[in-house]
Formats: C-alpha cells, structure tokens, sequence
C-alpha cells in the first residue's frame, strides 16, 4: 500500500509535483546487456528518533546528524546492546551517498528495496520520491528525475515499525503510552516481536526506458492438453515484440511464445 500525500519539495518551482508511487516488482534484479545493478548493501549512516519529530523536523533536508555506522540489510535490534534502540518503536532513519554516472543519463534509474520494514520514506537529496507501507514485499523508487548526474548523491530512509490494521501483523501502540511507546505496550495480534530496520539487500539500477517490469504466468490442464499462459509486463514505450521461450529441466527449448500468442501449447 501506498500514500498519494503530496511530496516535500527541494526545489520550490516542483513543489506541486506529485508525489510518485511505488512499484512493487517481483522481479529480481539481474545484469544483462541493457541493466546495470549495483548492490548497496553494507554499513550505511544510522540515528534513532527518539521523539518521532525527523520527518516534521525535516531530518532529510541535509546530512543526517548524530549518526552511528549501522548493517544493511538487517534488523537493526537484533545488532545492538542499548536497551532503548533494541525496544524503540516508531522511526529510525538510515542513510548514504550513492555516485551516478553521467553515463546513465537517459536511462531509467531507480532503487529496488527488497523489503523495509514496517513503513518507509525514501528521499534523495532532500527531495521524497516515494513512501511505502507492508515490510514483506520489494518494491522499487524512480530516481530518473531527481538524480544528480556524475555528483554525489545522499539516500535517505526514514523506517517505522509502529503498526496498524492495515497491514501484516495487525496491531497498535496502547494509546496511554502513545509518546513513549515500547514492545510492553505495542498491542500485536500474534507472537510477534517488531524486529525492523531494511531486512533485505537495496539495489541502485540502470534499465532502458521500455523496459520488462514484470511476468505473469498460470497454467491450464486438461486430459493430454496444458498450457502455459504468460502475461508479460512492459512499461515506458511502445514495443513490437515480446518472446517467451519455456525451457527443460536441462536448459533445452520445449516451446516458445510470441506476440500475439495468450499460451505455449504443451
């Protein structure tokens, strides 16, 4: 799920651009002749919010202060000693810089995070390119737009763990204890503790503007006669052909699928 709230603006004459959506991709990233992916897990900048005020006091807007070294991907309460961060609930934010070549300059440029959770802000360079909410699911961020080409570029995440019942667990923070909230009094339907933080690896890539988003596929039996449908996913352009080819236990072609085609008859 996602929020449709207009984005705060760096730049004042965007400041009435919609704020752009996430796109959930189940597809993983791979390099190909047309993609560059390049892996941005490690140590990134890490701070506890400890009254939840970074996003009203705009923590994003420059370099993240009072910073201390922090794994990604993991769940940064299984990582530390301090009682406090281990049972904080609501946000933390994350941060590093990223260097983009001129290189990629036409290209579509986005982040691919494999899954934060609860809830998530991503900004870059001040500018918020997306939020998204459910902590199980990848989803990726356009930085096309936004991006400064062959400079340093600063990622910041601010994540929040505190729940809800519109999302997996259900669950709320007891409201007496609403400004000091801890896991006594977070309320969660289920034997869940709300282990948080980026849980899986983020990915900086390079793709063409027409481009394969995603595949679909089901299947149809009967008697002797199956087929396979797929539905292929193609975003930003027009294109003239897709190819399917389904292959073997042994990587031999059985069958292909071309445009115009709804199914490989096996």
């Amino acid at each position: 799920m996602a929020d449709t709230t207009t984005r705060p603006q760096a730049n004042p004459a965007a400041e009435h651009a919609p704020l752009r959506l996430p796109v959930g991709n189940s597809l993983y990233p791979r390099e190909s002749c047309t993609r560059e992916v390049r892996c941005l897990d490690g140590m990134w900048d890490f701070r506890r919010d400890e009254t939840n005020c970074g996003i009203e006091g705009r923590w994003f807007a420059g370099k993240l202060s009072g910073a201390s070294p922090m794994v990604v991907p993991a769940s940064f309460n299984e990582l530390v000693q301090n009682e406090a961060l281990r049972n904080h609930i609501g946000l933390v934010w994350y941060e590093r810089t990223i260097h983009v070549p001129a290189s990629w300059k036409g290209q579509r440029i986005f982040l691919r995070f494999g899954a934060v959770w609860h809830r998530c802000h991503v900004w870059l360079n001040g500018v918020e390119i997306t939020r998204h909410s459910g902590g199980f699911l990848p989803f990726e961020a356009d930085l096309s737009r936004d991006v400064i080409w062959d400079e340093t570029n600063r990622i910041t995440v601010a994540v929040d763990n505190r729940l809800d019942y519109h999302g997996i667990p259900h669950g709320f923070v007891i409201p007496q204890d609403a400004e000091n909230p801890s896991p006594a009094n977070l309320h969660i339907h289920g034997d869940v503790f709300p282990y948080a933080g980026i849980h899986r690896s983020v990915f900086l890539c390079k793709s063409n503007r027409t481009r394969l988003a995603g595949v679909r596929t089901w299947t149809q039996k009967q008697a002797n006669d199956a087929r396979l449908h797929v539905n292929a996913i193609v975003e930003g352009g027009p294109f003239t052909h897709v190819e399917v080819e389904l292959l073997d236990a042994n990587g031999q072609p059985v069958a292909l699928l071309e445009t115009g085609e709804d199914a490989i008859r096996i």
